[in-house]
């Protein structure tokens, strides 16, 4: 690995992140460094067979590369890893392709996020509320000026600092956290 942030400047990097399942495993890979086609698929509850042409897909865009092999049973089998810690869009880019591939991106996204809170909150075991709670739901929509505007996306910068500053090297619980924020259309008052 050798940048910390890796920007996607094309369509086809983005696209291939509009399928929950590569979204899972950069997810995967992001929280746990390095990891074989076999350990992704029992971390996330799959075959292997139904991984490698994802993992490939991630590989032929630039977004994971193979970090080394590891000797097995079978023969040696290739461990797998992020190009970077940090995975961002390229916020200059505006054509249709890039802008398109971002909307299916972000929806794939939101499905996986659908799915996750709906397993937490359907397993029994969801705390929502207190110092310990583990599952939360808000959306809020407002009037920001530009200074509000401003500190609300230094607050969304810092989020990722916070979550790394935190994370447990000795087990601790996977969580996942999506935010979207996004302008909303002015609505024209009827005449």
């Amino acid at each position: 690995m050798s940048h910390s942030r890796y920007i996607l400047r094309n369509p086809e990097q983005v696209a291939v992140l509009g399928s929950a399942v590569r979204l899972q495993i950069a997810d995967l890979l992001s929280s746990e460094g390095e990891a074989s086609v076999p350990e992704l698929a029992r971390r996330l509850g799959r075959s292997p067979e139904s991984l490698y042409y994802h993992v490939r897909k991630l590989a032929e865009v630039g977004i994971v590369e193979v970090a080394g092999e590891r000797r097995v049973r079978t023969g040696f089998e290739a461990v797998y890893r992020l190009v970077a810690p940090e995975i961002r869009i390229d916020p200059k880019e505006r054509s249709r392709p890039y802008l398109h591939a971002l909307a299916r991106c972000c929806a794939a996204m939101l499905r996986q996020t659908s799915r996750d809170y709906r397993r937490s909150i359907e397993g029994g075991g969801a705390v929502l509320e207190g110092e310990s709670r583990d599952v939360a739901l808000r959306r809020h929509t407002v009037r920001l000026d530009p200074e509000g505007l401003a500190k609300l996306n230094s607050l969304l910068e810092e989020i990722p600092h916070v979550l790394r500053e935190h994370e447990s090297t000795n087990g601790g619980q996977s969580f996942a956290l999506t935010f979207v924020l996004t302008p909303l259309p002015e609505k024209k008052p009827e005449a």
